[in-house]
């Protein structure tokens, strides 16, 4: 009775797994942007980076993810369907994305020197991996100190869980004419996400009106920079990476195919929890045994932040 009660419950957590929703505070999540306009009055040469979350921070009471963003750092945390952001520019936080939103309903966002208000003009859906995902289509206007005689329109789109078509930042920093001109390509996560939306979502730029799906377009995008990681992860060879001695002793450490300038070290618990993240800066060794003093397993993922590489396995202690 014991076995098949284990049983039952395992295949729920697979099935679970499987179909488990994109998160925007999924610490996993690896966004690949593109920024080739030329701009208003500065040509701008064209860019490929990717963004994704590099650590933790605790700040007046939240806990917020450092998101590498393609335009500096931002701090995001993720709460009741809403993402609240504070940007490299001031300490103050706003909300960002409200995945709740309605036909008709308003998001104001005030920054240093911007207010923007935007609106949902139209309220749709699309499907990634066998799951739909709602999609709004913004209308805005915006003042700024910058032309204080004007005020300008813009629109945008925001996918549930991903977040803006225009960049994963968007529209949370302070803005600028460049911040209009980026351009999401390619979205991926621990899932391995590379299925094409069933209905592409178009992006926004001042140049440009192109069309987002997380299929074709993360071919492209990896055909303009192939040196550029999309969010795939990149599975080494099976000796390339080592954890010795397993299961974890006092000594453990993991050993990583070349050193790593910069990096994280992530480690999970078998239901997801983050339970340890550290820095990783000139190493290409991990001293991992005295990180985990409970007996269980556990998995590990090591982001190296310069080539984009992302390794992944798995921890016994006794």
């Amino acid at each position: 009775m014991k076995k098949t009660s284990l049983l039952f419950v395992l295949i729920c957590i697979a099935f679970t797994s499987i179909g488990q929703k994109i998160h925007f505070g999924d610490s996993t999540n690896v966004w690949s942007v593109i920024d080739s306009t030329t701009g208003c009055c500065i040509p701008y040469p064209t860019i490929y980076t990717t963004a994704n979350y590099i650590g933790s921070v605790d700040y007046n009471g939240h806990t917020y993810l450092e998101l590498n963003d393609p335009e500096g750092f931002i701090l995001v945390r993720e709460e009741n369907n809403r993402v609240y952001a504070i940007n490299s520019s001031d300490s103050n936080e706003r909300m960002i994305y409200n995945f709740s939103l309605s036909l008709n309903d308003t998001l104001k966002i005030k920054t240093a020197n911007d207010t923007f208000v935007s609106w949902v003009a139209i309220l749709d859906s699309t499907q990634l991996a066998g799951i739909f995902y709602k999609v709004w289509h913004f209308n805005g206007a915006y003042t700024s100190s910058y032309f204080p005689d004007s005020i300008r329109t813009y629109r945008y789109n925001v996918i549930e869980g991903i977040g803006c078509t225009n960049g994963p930042g968007y529209p949370a920093r302070a803005y600028s004419l460049k911040t209009f001109s980026e351009q999401l390509m390619c979205f991926n996560n621990h899932l391995n996400i590379t299925s094409s939306l069933s209905t592409p979502v178009t992006s926004y730029g001042v140049d440009y009106t192109s069309l987002y799906d997380n299929g074709a377009s993360c071919t492209v995008f990896k055909s303009f920079h192939p040196d550029v990681n999309v969010g795939v992860y990149n599975v080494p060879k099976r000796n390339d990476v080592k954890v010795y001695p397993q299961p974890l002793t006092e000594i453990s450490l993991i050993s990583m195919p070349s050193e790593i300038s910069s990096g994280t070290l992530i480690i999970t618990n078998l239901v997801g929890q983050q339970i340890i993240i550290q820095t990783i800066i000139n190493q290409s060794q991990i001293m991992v045994g005295r990180l985990i003093q409970t007996p269980g397993i556990y998995f590990y993922r090591v982001f190296d932040l310069t080539s984009g590489n992302i390794w992944t396995g798995k921890l016994e202690k006794q």
